[in-house]
């Protein structure tokens, strides 16, 4: 997996390395791992998180059979491990949108407050210059 240093990776995602110390600190993007001289590294599938990419996805197939009807609780128990084995695959997948999304408006809500800012600022300087 391709790992980015923070300031490649705020490049690529329009954002200076402060804000990612910012998100760091508050919980809204924690960096994939810290190296051991304090440096922040990014993983590849948290930019794709961020820039909405998803990553290609494996097709799992399961598959029950028993060789008579007397294993027939066998079969019933393969299939029960098979449904929890989905159930918990769909649980992942949800939990990773999830995640997803709230990455995605936690950058819009940067964004809108920056926007915010350099308009109050521009007003104040029309207010003051009256």
């Amino acid at each position: 997996m391709k790992y980015y240093s923070i300031h490649e990776f705020s490049k690529l995602i329009s954002r200076t390395p402060q804000t990612l110390r910012n998100w760091d600190l508050s919980g809204k993007l924690k960096p994939h791992h810290t190296g051991a001289n304090g440096y922040r590294y990014y993983s590849h599938q948290q930019l794709n998180e961020l820039l909405g990419i998803a990553d290609i996805q494996r097709k799992v197939i399961g598959y029950c059979r028993v060789s008579s009807n007397k294993q027939k609780d066998d079969l019933n128990c393969g299939i029960s491990f098979v449904m929890l084995f989905i159930a918990n695959t769909f649980v992942h997948m949800a939990t990773d949108n999830l995640k997803a999304n709230l990455l995605k408006i936690n950058l819009i809500q940067d964004q809108t407050i920056h926007i915010i800012q350099i308009i109050s600022t521009f007003l104040f300087g029309i207010i003051v210059g009256y």
